[in-house]
């Protein structure tokens, strides 16, 4: 519950930002994109939503889990 809360925080913010001008990295010393190409197109995803993604997806089940049995 606690990584679920950790998890809900960034995603709070991420979604947020555009009210208050947040972004995602530091400028400077930030965790750099990554960059993939799917269908001749490229995208570009921040390496924090990469990471944060899947883990809170297993965070989430593991919690499901818990409290149906």
């Amino acid at each position: 519950m606690l990584a679920l809360a950790a998890y809900a925080g960034f995603f709070t913010a991420l979604v947020t930002r555009p009210m208050y001008g947040g972004i995602l990295k530091d400028k400077v010393n930030g965790v750099p994109e990554v960059h993939f190409r799917l269908l001749k197109k490229q995208y570009q995803i921040d390496l924090n939503v990469l990471l944060f993604t899947p883990l809170f997806a297993t965070s989430t089940i593991a919690a499901i889990l818990v409290f149906v049995h």
